[in-house]
């Protein structure tokens, strides 16, 4: 009875792990990344031919695309020149256009062109529209050290960008890449393997742990 019992909790982990492998191997996304900014408030205000820029932001991987939360309180949205700029300033990049006539606030993306990974940018919004319009984003802790800045003045805020990229990856096949980039904000000697250890460990372990402790209630009883 004990044995079937075991074997039956074995199988319903086994089966679980392989229906979440499966999920995440079909979950293909176009996401490149963000800047783990949550678009909750009104981050900048700009009025007709305003600017704000993001900066800086560091690009892990190649995008074409960029994606913002805008709103005109009382109007139609306006239209967005968006700038995808060398950290410096000194460089464009990329460029596209939000077409006004949206109702906000609201997700907003425009194509920039291909950027390459490994750099560091910044991220400008000009109004190019008649009326004021609000980006959207959050407190000025969500993405340090970016910062965004308008009129020369850093804001208290934070722009939410989103990264997007037209080649679909599954949540999958992002695991090693993920991995990857978490071993750089770590001690010298602690790298990727470090990573895939603790995942088969959890694998193996929490199956064997509920084993266990089935086995000793079973015992109790």
């Amino acid at each position: 009875m004990r044995s079937s019992g075991l074997a039956g909790l074995v199988a319903t982990v086994v089966c679980g792990l392989i229906a979440l492998a499966l999920v995440a191997e079909r979950d293909d996304r176009q996401l490149a990344f963000t800047i783990g900014v949550v678009p909750s408030i009104p981050a900048a205000e700009l009025k007709s031919g305003e600017t704000v820029c993001q900066s800086p932001i560091s690009v892990p991987q190649s995008f074409d695309r960029v994606s913002l939360q805008a709103g005109a309180p009382g109007s139609l949205g306006q239209p967005l020149r968006v700038s995808v700029l060398s950290a410096d300033g000194n460089r464009r990049l990329g460029r596209g256009a939000v077409p006004g006539g949206y109702f906000g606030p609201a997700e907003q993306a425009t194509t920039v062109g291909e950027i390459a990974a490994g750099q560091k940018i910044s991220v400008c919004v000009r109004n190019a529209g008649a009326r004021k319009v609000a980006l959207y984003g959050n407190t000025g802790s969500a993405a340090l050290p970016s910062a965004a800045v308008q009129k020369r003045r850093a804001l208290d805020t934070d722009i939410a960008l989103v990264f997007l990229n037209r080649e679909r990856h599954s949540m999958l096949s992002l695991v090693p890449e993920v991995f990857e980039r978490a071993s750089l904000f770590r001690p010298g000697w602690v790298g990727p393997w470090l990573f895939w250890a603790l995942s088969a460990a959890a694998l193996l372990g929490v199956p064997l742990l509920l084993a266990r402790a089935l086995s000793h209630s079973r015992d109790d009883s």
